[in-house]
């Protein structure tokens, strides 16, 4: 028997890590420092502004087998350009300074052997396999439910009884009809008809057309959570795996690049809801591996890049003097500390 035709080549399998890690540092590392543009102080008279296109990097100070030797870390320091912005109010005056180059953080580079040198110490970061976001439905007795989960923010649940109470819940606060919701938001009959397939199984008392409502107090708290929570692009992300299973879920036609929740999703999911009541559609497997997604070292790293840019952020923010604005130096203002010690924290875990 011919030996050689054992023989194979194995394949890479370090590849898929390099490959994330390349993704993070060309897209993923500019996309979280263009989220950081602007920071004021309370009294709105002085803004330091970034420019995080423009960043740049600084090499290691030792290459991989020093750093080893010496017990350190094997990172380049990161540059942004920042610009502080003195405001006078009463005369409109606007005064800039040139533009800075500030170091805010260390990133960890990988080897070729798809290792960080953290310490001196050689450390991995595993693949994660997590639920990818979407909308899943489930069946519990008489009641049937949906859950709405984000790539980033917060949970949303609906529930479906028999005897035709219908609630929605954010996270694991207090349940609110779907009644109050439509009011809140100021949701005609003739809104819902154009929606629901079966109307006549959510027996509600909504106005015929758009009229003059006042509302509450704890109405308007309740929209302005959802105004905060749901539909603000800032704290709520449903990613463009998210935003990809829900158009191919309800057939519907929303942009790629619109990843955050709107009204119309919502109504979507009602009525697929009352739908699933009616012995129409199917129940979701949310364990199912057709229901998970791989979460590479690129992704968790940006993840990791972006608390330690919300840290940085707050840091600055409480060190922006509110008087003798002018007298205040940009070096004094900015410090490494907090992205620094965020990725000890995550790599030392």
């Amino acid at each position: 028997m011919n030996k050689k035709a054992f023989l194979t080549t194995l394949p890479d399998f370090i590849e898929i890590q390099r490959a994330s890690f390349f993704w993070f540092l060309n897209k993923g590392l500019t996309s979280e420092l263009e989220k950081l543009v602007l920071i004021g102080n309370s009294y709105s008279n002085i803004e330091l502004n970034f420019f995080g296109h423009e960043y740049k990097i600084k090499k290691p100070k030792f290459n991989i087998t020093k750093s080893k030797i010496r017990d350190t870390t094997y990172a380049v320091r990161l540059y942004v350009p920042m610009l502080i912005s003195y405001i006078q109010k009463f005369d409109f005056v606007l005064r800039k300074k040139v533009k800075t180059y500030m170091l805010i953080g260390e990133l960890p580079l990988m080897s070729n052997r798809g290792t960080f040198i953290i310490n001196g110490c050689e450390r991995v970061v595993l693949n994660q396999i997590v639920r990818s976001p979407g909308a899943y439905f489930d069946k519990i007795g008489d009641r049937y439910n949906v859950t709405l989960i984000p790539n980033r923010g917060s949970w949303l649940n609906f529930e479906f009884k028999k005897n035709h109470t219908f609630t929605i819940r954010v996270d694991k606060n207090e349940k609110i009809t779907i009644l109050h919701f439509f009011r809140i938001f100021d949701l005609t009959w003739s809104d819902l008809l154009g929606n629901f397939r079966y109307p006549e199984l959510i027996e509600i008392k909504i106005p015929k057309e758009k009229s003059i409502y006042t509302k509450s107090e704890a109405e308007l708290e309740i929209k302005n959570k959802f105004n905060t929570k749901i539909f603000n692009s800032k704290y709520y992300d449903l990613g463009s795996i998210g935003r990809y299973k829900l158009n191919m879920r309800f057939n519907l036609n929303t942009p790629k690049n619109l990843k955050n929740l709107t009204i119309q999703d919502i109504l979507t999911v009602v009525d697929e809801l009352m739908n699933l009541s009616s012995n129409e559609g199917y129940i979701d497997d949310i364990d199912h591996l057709q229901n998970r997604r791989v979460r590479s070292v690129g992704e968790i790293l940006q993840t990791q890049f972006s608390l330690g840019l919300t840290r940085l952020k707050r840091h600055l923010s409480d060190r922006l003097p509110i008087d003798n604005a002018t007298e205040i130096k940009i070096r004094a203002l900015v410090t490494p500390k907090p992205l620094i010690s965020l990725m000890r924290e995550f790599f030392g875990s």
